[in-house]
């Protein structure tokens, strides 16, 4: 359920990175949270109490789509990134 990013500094220019776009077109998104409980109950809550969990997801501005941050789905739109040059 949790995804990881990246938090070590690198030094990039822009012609380093491909641009990631909506389905939609769009390339501005803004950072959102999904919210969901873990029970007290789950053996990996070290609380023993019921525990929200935050997950940050990135919303397009334009249709209110949520982007996929999978793996398989990152491969995915750097290709159509490529495409698009």
């Amino acid at each position: 359920m949790k995804k990881r990013m990246s938090t070590e500094i690198v030094n990039l220019e822009k012609e380093d990175v491909d641009k990631i776009s909506c389905t939609c077109g769009c390339e501005l998104f803004d950072t959102s949270f999904k919210l969901a409980v873990l029970s007290s109950l789950h053996p990996k809550n070290p609380e023993k109490e019921d525990m929200i969990v935050p997950e940050q997801v990135f919303v397009c501005r334009k249709c209110g789509e949520i982007l996929d941050t999978d793996k398989d789905n990152i491969k995915k739109l750097k290709l159509d990134a490529m495409k698009k040059k």
